[in-house]
C-alpha cells in the first residue's frame, strides 16, 4: 500500500487490521446523471446527481436542496447515490466531500436497499441559522455528526458527536464495518489517511451481510452545491495473509494458501477438528487474536479471491485513469442555477 495509508493506532491491541484498497472511483463525466448509469443508482427521483469536471479533477454532486419524508419512501430523506459494483462485508469506503451550504452530507456502507444500510452523516461547524437540517432529530444542530443503521425504514441511531465538516472547504468522510463494529471516519483535511484522522463516532451493531456503497445529501446542494470527489473501497485482512476477511477461510490466521485438508469450509490453519490436527487451533468460530477491538490499519497485499478485485476502478468498474484524488476543491467554480 502507498504512504497515504500510514498507521494508526485506535488502541492497544494484538491483532493487526490490514485494509486493502479494492475499488476506486475518481472519473465522472461533465453533465451526466449518474442516478441511474455506470453502476449507480439513486433513492430520490428528483436529484439526477450530476458529473463535473473542474480544474483539479470529476466530481459528482446533488442537484437538489430538499428535506422530508421518511425512510424508504423515496422522498427526499432517501437522497443516496451507491454504487451496485460495490459489494462487501467486512471493509471500508471514504470520499471527500464539500459544500457551501450547511445541512447534511454523508456515506453510506452495507446498502441492500432503501429500507436496510449504515448511515453517517455530517452537519457543518459554520450554520449562520444555528442551526442545521438533519434526517435525525439529534443531528438537527450546527457541527453534529450521526452514525446511525436504516433497517427496515426505521432509524437507530448508533451513535453521535460534536464535530462536523467546514462550509467552503474540502474535506474527507468515511464509514466502515469490522467484525460487529461499525465506525464513521472525518477528516479535516482532505488528503488525510489513516494515521491522522481527526474524529471517529464507534458503536457496535450487527452487520447487513455486505452491500453497496456511496454518498447521501439531505436539504444540502443545489445552487451551493454538495460535491463528493474520488472514492475508494477498502477490504479489511485481519490476518495480514494476503486473503481479504471476507474470502478468507481463517479470519485470524495468517493462511495465504488457503488449505482446507478436510474441505469443511475452515482452513487447515485453524481447523482443530481436520484429521490428524493435534494443535488445538480455535476454528473462525471460536477465540481470536483480537478481531475489531482497536489495531492498526495500513500496510496490507494483495485482496486474494475477493468479491472486488485489488484494482482501481472507475464509475462502470473498469480500471481507473487517476490515482487518489486530493486536488482542493477549491479550485472547483461552483454551479449556481
Amino acid at each position: 500500500m502507498t504512504a497515504a495509508l500510514a498507521l494508526l493506532l485506535l488502541a492497544p491491541a494484538a491483532h493487526a487490521q490490514d485494509l486493502v484498497p479494492v475499488w476506486e472511483n475518481d472519473d465522472f463525466q461533465e453533465d451526466r446523471s449518474y442516478a441511474g448509469s455506470g453502476g449507480w443508482s439513486g433513492g430520490y427521483d428528483a436529484d439526477a446527481w450530476l458529473g463535473y469536471e473542474g480544474e483539479t479533477g470529476t466530481y459528482v454532486y446533488s442537484t437538489t436542496d430538499d428535506n422530508g419524508g421518511s425512510f424508504g419512501s423515496g422522498d427526499a430523506i432517501d437522497n443516496w447515490l451507491v454504487n451496485e459494483s460495490i459489494d462487501i462485508e467486512d471493509g471500508a469506503i471514504t470520499t471527500w466531500i464539500y459544500s457551501g451550504d450547511d445541512d447534511s452530507m454523508g456515506v453510506v456502507f452495507h446498502h441492500q436497499g432503501a429500507d436496510d444500510y449504515f448511515l453517517f452523516t455530517l452537519t457543518s461547524n459554520d450554520s449562520t441559522s444555528g442551526g442545521a437540517s438533519s434526517p435525525f432529530e439529534e443531528g438537527a444542530s450546527r457541527g453534529t455528526a450521526v452514525l446511525a443503521r436504516i433497517s427496515g425504514g426505521d432509524a437507530e441511531v448508533l451513535a453521535t458527536g460534536r464535530f462536523g465538516y467546514d462550509t467552503g472547504a474540502i474535506q474527507k468522510i468515511g464509514l466502515s464495518f469490522n467484525d460487529g463494529e461499525v465506525i464513521g471516519w472525518f477528516w479535516e483535511e482532505a488528503d488525510g489517511d489513516f494515521g491522522d484522522v481527526s474524529e471517529t463516532l464507534r458503536a457496535d451493531a450487527d452487520g447487513l451481510g455486505g452491500g453497496s456503497g456511496g454518498y447521501y445529501a439531505y436539504d444540502v446542494g443545489g445552487n451551493d452545491g454538495a460535491f463528493f470527489g474520488n472514492t475508494v473501497v477498502y477490504a479489511f485482512d485481519d490476518d495480514g495473509d494476503g486473503v481479504i476477511d471476507d474470502a478468507d477461510n481463517c479470519e485470524f490466521v495468517a493462511n495465504e494458501d488457503q488449505a482446507d485438508g478436510d474441505g469443511d469450509g475452515i482452513g487447515s490453519a485453524c481447523d482443530d477438528d481436520e484429521p490428524g490436527d493435534d494443535s488445538g487451533s480455535p476454528g473462525d468460530g471460536g477465540t481470536d487474536s483480537g478481531g475489531a477491538d482497536g489495531a492498526t490499519l495500513g500496510g496490507g497485499s494483495g485482496a486474494g479471491d475477493a468479491k472486488l478485485s485489488a484494482c482501481g476502478c472507475d464509475a462502470s468498474g473498469g480500471v481507473a485513469t487517476g490515482g487518489l484524488l486530493l486536488g482542493l476543491l477549491g479550485l472547483v467554480r461552483r454551479r449556481r442555477a
